[in-house]
């Protein structure tokens, strides 16, 4: 079955070379019989090969021809519409002032392709931060040098992010934005000196659906492939979990305490909205192909802390961890691909 599946697969590549082949002689008799004059039979030479037969490229190159055929049968509504073909096969299609006809250069140029949308997904490293509002301890925290001790006690590990991105074009250089992003941030807290007695820490992983929404510009460039944007606009965080993933307070005149896996979401805001700055820059593949990386920032302004009570969850007594209100920002790195999608349209 096996063979029998190779030798099919090599027989169609077969039959798809000669096809194309035939089609290559078909175009080259089509642009004989127009440098002969004999316009009226371009159409019928192109015409079976355009219905199956021509690779991408022989399409393009025999609807150029006929559509320098149309004008010259002044069937402009006809070449009109094979104009929007080509386009259609390749928006950065230009005709040639050098080689092309004059009819047909003027033809072409009361047509252009605009994007309209594009589609891309993403993925990258993210860092979040804790601003801290008010502090909360069992320690004596009230002088600023004790506070600025606890503050300098969280650290934070790189999360990942990725996702799926849909713009769409207002006008030549603008998008809106729409993102769906899953997204993983970390953050660790480890105090050394609590009650000047206890070495306490943990370490918080949080899972959020991330819901952008944006408004992009793209700034003038002289490479025409690298184009730089500057993004502002807002997201909608929805905590999905948050879980105390490893915990522990010891000493050594008492037994170690330890904590894996405590879920510690109903202490925490789970609609979280941001405020979303992002610079970046966008790089030209191909036609429609495109490349990007962009540098985000999120900055939340509420108290992510929703605890009424100083152990609202009881795990956290036994390390003797009272939490802390904080807002939480985050920066983030990604990298991506977008596919645009084209219309053309007759400007003139």
């Amino acid at each position: 079955m096996f063979r029998s599946l190779i030798l099919s697969l090599l027989l169609f590549g077969l039959l798809l070379g000669t096809q194309a082949q035939n089609c290559e002689e078909k175009l080259k008799q089509a642009q004989q019989s127009f440098d002969e004059g004999r316009i009226r039979k371009v159409e019928p030479i192109l015409s079976k090969c355009l219905e199956n037969g021509f690779t991408k490229d022989q399409k393009i190159r025999a609807y150029k021809l006929l559509a320098k055929t149309y004008i010259y049968l002044d069937r402009q509504a006809d070449a009109d519409t094979i104009v929007l073909k080509i386009l259609g096969e390749d928006p950065d299609q230009k005709s040639d002032p050098e080689a092309d006809p004059k009819e047909y250069v003027v033809k072409f140029s009361t047509f252009k392709t605009i994007p309209v949308l594009s589609l891309g997904a993403s993925g990258g490293f993210n860092r979040s931060y804790l601003n801290i509002l008010f502090y909360n301890s069992t320690d004596n925290i009230s002088t600023q040098s004790s506070r600025d001790e606890k503050q300098a006690n969280y650290t934070y590990p790189l999360g990942l992010q990725g996702g799926i991105t849909a713009e769409i074009y207002p006008f030549e250089r603008a998008r809106i934005g729409f993102q769906g992003l899953a997204s993983i941030r970390l953050y660790n807290y480890a105090d050394d000196n609590l009650q000047e007695t206890f070495t306490q820490s943990f370490t918080e992983s949080q899972f959020w659906l991330e819901l952008p929404i944006y408004f992009k510009y793209f700034f003038k460039s002289n490479d025409f492939k690298l184009r730089p944007y500057g993004a502002v606009g807002g997201t909608a965080n929805i905590l999905l979990t948050s879980t105390i993933i490893s915990g522990n307070l010891k000493s050594e005149s008492a037994q170690e305490v330890e904590l894996a896996s405590v879920d510690v979401k109903s202490i925490r805001k789970n609609f979280y909205p941001s405020l979303l700055l992002e610079l970046g820059a966008r790089y030209k593949l191909n036609t429609a192909n495109f490349i990007f990386a962009g540098i985000r920032y999120n900055m939340g302004f509420s108290d992510m802390a929703t605890a009424k009570t100083f152990y609202q969850v009881p795990e956290l007594e036994s390390i003797q961890y009272i939490d802390n209100d904080f807002t939480m920002q985050n920066y983030s790195l990604s990298v991506g691909y977008i596919r645009e999608f084209y219309k053309a349209k007759r400007v003139k």
